[in-house]
């Protein structure tokens, strides 16, 4: 139900933007595409150029942002802010879940800090000649989409090291667990985070807002972390090699 809620809302919202300019059925074509395709994470577009022809569009980037974001933190996040809304309306005052509340806490922060990353990376670079408004809108898109969704505005060939390397580093946090996402997951890099900083700080468990993370989650999400940097780790330094 919430793919076709999101994907139905997506897709109506773009082809009322592009119906005066592709017509009944190439829009309805095109929209119904890219809102499936940005729901899901998955990249595809029907445009040869993917969005690069839309990066002053700020009516057709913010739908397929919302869609990437929506499908990216997760049908578990989703349906627990459901149930909340609904205890909220009752009078029931319980904050949402542990995990949705690092989900979503987690992808706000990636989101912003990706987008000053690339607003100071690629200001004068790749976002060079942009309008000042504009120039923020495709850094917010680059910042969403690099979350393993794969559309673009504009040529990551151009893009600086260290831009491609921001995206590498987002691409490899990725979405939240039960999402369209792909990814070591939001809440992985969480528990790491916490990990660590509850061993500076010289404790010996791991804890938010007053709740003890398990040690057994504890202990899969540094499994995980390990699998995942060894594995991005020595795919870079293959691209290195061969190319």
């Amino acid at each position: 139900r919430f793919t076709l809620a999101f994907e139905t809302a997506g897709a109506a919202i773009l082809f009322v933007v592009w119906l005066p300019r592709f017509g009944l059925t190439e829009a309805a074509w095109h929209a119904v595409f890219q809102s499936v395709s940005a729901f899901c994470n998955a990249g595809f577009s029907t445009f040869s150029d993917s969005l690069a022809g839309f990066r002053t569009s700020v009516v057709t980037l913010m739908p397929i942002m919302t869609l990437i974001v929506f499908g990216g933190i997760g049908f578990i996040v989703l349906q627990d802010l459901r149930l909340w809304w609904r205890r909220r309306r009752r009078q029931v005052r319980t904050p949402p879940s542990l995990h949705a509340r690092l989900a979503l806490v987690v992808t706000g922060l990636l989101l912003v800090g990706g987008t000053v990353g690339y607003a100071i990376l690629e200001w004068t670079n790749v976002l060079g000649g942009m309008p000042v408004t504009h120039r923020l809108l495709n850094a917010l898109f680059m910042s969403v989409t690099a979350r393993t969704a794969g559309f673009n505005t504009i040529d990551y060939a151009l893009a600086s090291d260290g831009g491609n390397f921001l995206t590498i580093l987002l691409m490899s946090i990725g979405g939240s667990p039960g999402s369209t996402a792909g990814g070591l997951k939001t809440t992985t890099f969480a528990v790491m985070a916490l990990l660590a900083l509850a061993r500076l700080r010289g404790r010996t468990v791991t804890s938010i807002w007053s709740r003890t993370l398990p040690s057994d989650t504890v202990q899969r999400a540094v499994g995980v972390f390990i699998v995942g940097f060894t594995i991005v780790t020595g795919a870079i330094l293959v691209y290195t090699v061969l190319e």
